[in-house]
């Protein structure tokens, strides 16, 4: 399940080698790193996603010595020393006085361009971690844990005052991974016809309680016509940027969007799953566009703006197929308007988006 995964020899020891500097927010001693390595001369920095954090902590002394690595396996074996008496180690441990730290993961996104199709890129995802002392062990809530469950449920007591809350040496980078986008779209390609050829095996008997006529069988294309007319959306979403006013500009998808990929393998069936949710680069905030308020005039000139900001002409519609700064109702707005003549949308960009309206898709 990862033959859409790109090794390269010595890069994830490459990259932990790498000082990591939480001021720098373009990462230019890894990006230096990375572009001494045969193929990724052309590596760029995409974006960066964090608010996640390390479900293991580890547990410390007042004094920032460590007690043990894992929170959870350390927390069952006090547990089991206390002869299973959760309020005895609940109490014990309270009055110890110990730490817990947090770690925080910000996933770091960086592309390198192999021209050619849409799709056509190394994704590189590295993982910059940061560890701090944050929380007193235990808070006594009252009434005391009455198993194991509650114990570790409980184990996290009161926020350190920010004095406390000391950094544990310094932050790391590590390679999470390195996708072949080319190689895991062909993944999307053949999960999607997996899925069409089911539905395209299947048959309904359709009846009109209003007519005499005996029920019929139908097939798929009665039912949905327009099922094999596009491509998944995952790989519509590539096509339509290399349609588009964006794609022929010049500017390519990588830059301006990274792929959250999924897959995985249901244990009951043992089906797998593929998918991707497109997630922007542009690091500034954009105001969110009301697609009902105005003339429609007033509304194209908002989406431009965002084309004018992002760097890429048409921009405004890929942000209409994920995340909350355009809705839906400004591409039907857009292309009614262009439709009766109201607003000069080139050619291109008008076919990409009538053929959104005859199937819509998102993310």
């Amino acid at each position: 399940m990862t033959e859409y995964l790109h090794d390269i020899p010595g890069l994830a020891e490459a990259i932990a080698s790498v000082p990591a500097d939480g001021r720098d927010p373009r990462h230019k001693a890894l990006l230096k790193v990375l572009r001494a390595v045969p193929g990724l001369e052309a590596v760029e920095f995409a974006t960066s996603r964090g608010n996640c954090y390390l479900a293991q902590r580890r547990v410390f002394t007042a004094a920032g010595a460590l007690v043990h690595e894992d929170l959870a396996a350390w927390l069952s074996q006090e547990f089991v020393n206390d002869g299973a008496r959760a309020s005895v180690t609940h109490q014990r441990l309270l009055a110890a006085d110990l730490r817990l730290s947090t770690t925080e993961i910000t996933s770091l996104y960086l592309v390198v361009d192999r021209g050619g199709d849409e799709s056509n890129f190394l994704q590189i995802e590295v993982e910059l971690s940061s560890e701090r002392l944050e929380n007193r062990l235990m808070q006594d809530y009252g009434s005391p844990p009455r198993d194991a469950r509650e114990l570790l449920s409980e184990a996290q007591g009161q926020e350190l005052p920010p004095k406390e809350q000391t950094p544990l040496g310094t932050p790391r980078y590590r390679l999470r991974r390195v996708v072949d986008m080319a190689r895991f779209m062909e993944l999307i390609d053949a999960d999607e016809e997996l899925q069409r050829a089911r539905v395209r095996a299947l048959r309904f008997t359709v009846s009109d309680p209003q007519s005499e006529q005996a029920p019929r069988v139908v097939g798929y294309k009665e039912i949905d016509p327009g099922l094999d007319k596009y491509p998944a959306k995952g790989r519509r979403l590539f096509k339509d940027w290399a349609a588009s006013s964006a794609g022929q500009s010049g500017q390519r998808l990588c830059r301006h969007w990274v792929m959250q990929i999924s897959d995985s393998k249901d244990k009951t069936t043992n089906r797998r799953w593929v998918s991707l949710v497109p997630m922007w680069t542009f690091d500034k905030k954009l105001a969110e566009v009301e697609s009902r308020k105005g003339s429609v005039h007033a509304l194209y000139d908002k989406l431009c703006a965002i084309d004018r900001r992002t760097g890429a002409p048409f921009a405004w519609f890929f942000y209409l197929l994920h995340g909350n700064r355009v809705h839906d109702g400004a591409g039907h707005r857009v292309l009614e308007a262009a439709e009766a003549g109201q607003i000069d949308l080139p050619e291109n960009d008008y076919q990409v988006l009538r053929r959104w309206r005859d199937r819509v898709y998102g993310f």
